[in-house]
């Protein structure tokens, strides 16, 4: 669960990164938070990036369909 003091814990930390005064055992605290961070909002983000994958699919499946239309009106038809 990402919260307030992790926040500010996680803004403490990258105000050291610039000015050069992080130790090591901060920095591996800081990448461990920072990985936690990431799968959280990949966690709250899923369902949003589940749907426009699906939303691209259906356009992919659209503009074939549409395509082979216009292929088809395309070519002359015999005499």
């Amino acid at each position: 669960m990402w919260d307030k003091v992790k926040h500010v814990r996680l803004n403490t930390w990258r105000a050291a990164i610039r000015q050069g005064a992080l130790t090591e055992a901060e920095g591996a605290a800081l990448r461990a938070l920072t990985q936690e961070l990431d799968a959280s909002e990949a966690t709250y983000l899923h369902p949003a990036t589940e749907r426009v994958r699906q939303e691209r699919e259906a356009l992919v499946e659209q503009n074939s369909k549409l395509e082979e239309i216009v292929r088809e009106q395309s070519i002359p038809s015999p005499k």
